[in-house]
C-alpha cells in the first residue's frame, strides 16, 4: 500500500518522481556528452594516423625503406620548424 503524504500542495511521490526525472535527464546529458567526446577522439585519432608516413606496395623493400625514412625526416623537420618558430 502506497501512502501519499501531503507537504503543502505536492506529495512525497510527486517529489520522488521529479527527483528521478531530474536524475534521468542528468544521466542522459552526461551520456550524450560522453558519446560526443568519444566520437571526436576517434576522429582525431584517425586524422593523426592519416598524417603518418605510409609504405606503398610498389618497388623493392629498399625503395620502401628509403621512402619511409625520407617522409619520416620531413615530418620531423616540419614539426621542429613549427615548434622553433612559435617560440621566437
Amino acid at each position: 500500500m502506497v501512502r501519499s503524504q501531503s507537504h503543502g500542495s505536492t506529495t512525497v511521490m510527486e517529489i520522488q518522481y521529479t527527483t528521478i526525472a531530474h536524475i534521468l535527464k542528468t544521466a542522459a546529458t552526461a551520456a550524450l556528452i560522453w558519446a560526443v567526446c568519444a566520437i571526436i577522439a576517434k576522429i582525431n585519432h584517425k586524422s593523426h594516423l592519416a598524417r603518418l608516413p605510409a609504405l606503398h606496395g610498389t618497388g623493392s623493400a629498399e625503395k620502401q625503406r628509403q621512402a619511409y625514412l625520407y617522409s619520416a625526416k620531413k615530418l620531423y623537420f616540419d614539426g621542429y620548424e613549427k615548434v622553433s618558430t612559435s617560440y621566437l
